[in-house]
């Protein structure tokens, strides 16, 4: 199991009481820099929902840029903001952070690698 590196912006996308907050690091709300990415974790049948992850966008051979985030594309070549969740924190009143990541392989019946 691991983790891809794009080059964006770490999100932590909090869904409750029908509001979207997406927050950055250091705390800010971009839920109206990246409206499209709030409207679609709003749109999720879960009322209460929290999701780590990054919203990066890629260029035309997609390769993620970093200063689009702020800027924009310089082009037409590019995809939207796109979020990429690594993990589910929490789902209605169930808080998941303390629990184990299970072992895929051997969930699905294969056997470990090392």
């Amino acid at each position: 199991m691991y983790e891809e590196k794009y080059d964006g912006w770490r999100i932590l996308a909090c869904k409750a009481d029908g509001k979207v907050n997406l927050l950055s690091r250091n705390g800010r709300d971009h839920a109206r820099r990246f409206g499209e990415v709030a409207r679609v974790i709003g749109a999720l049948p879960e009322p209460t929902l929290i999701l780590d992850g990054e919203v990066a966008i890629f260029d035309e051979h997609l390769i993620s840029r970093f200063e689009w985030l702020r800027h924009g594309a310089r082009d037409s070549l590019s995809t939207p903001p796109i979020y990429m969740a690594f993990d589910i924190l929490q789902v209605g009143n169930q808080d998941l952070r303390q629990e184990p990541l299970p072992d895929t392989e051997e969930g699905a019946g294969g056997s470990s690698r090392p």
